[in-house]
């Protein structure tokens, strides 16, 4: 990560995955090179960030607030600070437990892929294009 852009950046979007290299690297070293007043949303993997860091910059006000899709833990259990209005007013923090993707049309766009990959396999014996080995 360029580090140059946290002072100057206005949002910070963390789209991060879990690897060993990600491991809280939103710590509170970086959340201090974060320009004042900036928004912080991360939608890629709760590892990747020290919620006590984020917790600390936003009632700090070094954050003027943050988006959370995901968590340290998960689901985010219910004496998590961020549930708390006494710690941190709602106004300044959005949760949406992995459910920021969800949209009006969702069930009915994942069923039509659905459909359309189960028929490609069935009648012409495709494989889906995205498998995973587990």
């Amino acid at each position: 990560m360029d580090e140059r852009v946290l002072p100057e950046a206005d949002i910070v979007l963390a789209v991060l995955p879990k690897t060993p290299a990600t491991e809280n690297v939103f710590d509170d070293v970086r959340f201090s090179k974060f320009k004042k007043g900036a928004l912080f949303i991360n939608i890629g993997r709760g590892s990747s960030v020290e919620e006590a860091a984020l917790l600390k910059h936003l009632q700090g006000g070094r954050l003027r607030g943050a988006a959370l899709d995901v968590f340290q833990t998960e689901p985010l259990p219910p004496e998590s600070p961020f549930w708390q209005e006494d710690v941190l007013p709602a106004s300044r923090l959005l949760l949406t437990p992995h459910n920021a993707d969800i949209s009006l049309s969702m069930n009915e766009e994942s069923a039509e892929y659905f459909c359309r990959v189960a028929r490609r396999f069935v009648l012409e014996g495709k494989m889906p294009d995205y498998l995973v080995d587990l």
